[in-house]
């Protein structure tokens, strides 16, 4: 009985993965979701789809994130693959909506760690309980900056006045 399932599967069209019908799930999920199927690019350079997407250089798909399909589909590093395809290793392999948004993601990460050391410093500002208390600590924060900030202008415009001991006169 074993060898009439062998005799049933046989190579996926695409990318000639051992399937029971003509197309992969991987290559049936991909056509689902609005993907072509392209010539490989020449080793050495990149090319990139009609959404952004970089397309693969073994097998002719476009994905936001190559690094990502590459490892889960071809089963290999993307160090490999950059020195299996001429590729420099600062060469970006990633979709610009993709990398906008981790950048986006990134300064809001900053942000927050920054308002965490903020908090961290100013005990009395932490706040139990919910995220509207939270949110309300935070605007306590944003206000009690804006103040500092404030207060240190109206010093350094005094010291310029004539604050110092020189009765405001520069040498």
């Amino acid at each position: 009985m074993g060898g009439q399932n062998l005799k049933l599967m046989g190579k996926c069209k695409y990318c000639e993965v051992i399937t029971s019908g003509n197309v992969c799930q991987t290559c049936r999920k991909y056509l689902k979701n609005g993907g072509e199927f392209h010539t490989p690019p020449e080793p050495g350079t990149v090319a990139v789809d009609s959404r952004g997407f970089y397309i693969c250089h073994i097998c002719g798909m476009a994905y936001m994130k190559l690094g990502e399909h590459v490892k889960l589909k071809h089963k290999m590093s993307i160090n490999e693959y950059r020195e299996k395809f001429g590729l420099m290793k600062k060469q970006q392999l990633t979709g610009k909506e993709y990398h906008k948004k981790m950048s986006e993601y990134m300064l809001d990460q900053l942000n927050s760690n920054d308002q965490y050391h903020y908090l961290h410093k100013h005990p009395e500002l932490r706040c139990q309980g919910s995220r509207k208390n939270q949110k309300q600590s935070l605007q306590e924060i944003e206000q009690r900056r804006e103040s500092q900030s404030q207060k240190s202008k109206i010093r350094w415009e005094k010291y310029r006045k004539g604050g110092n001991k020189n009765g405001g006169a520069s040498n």
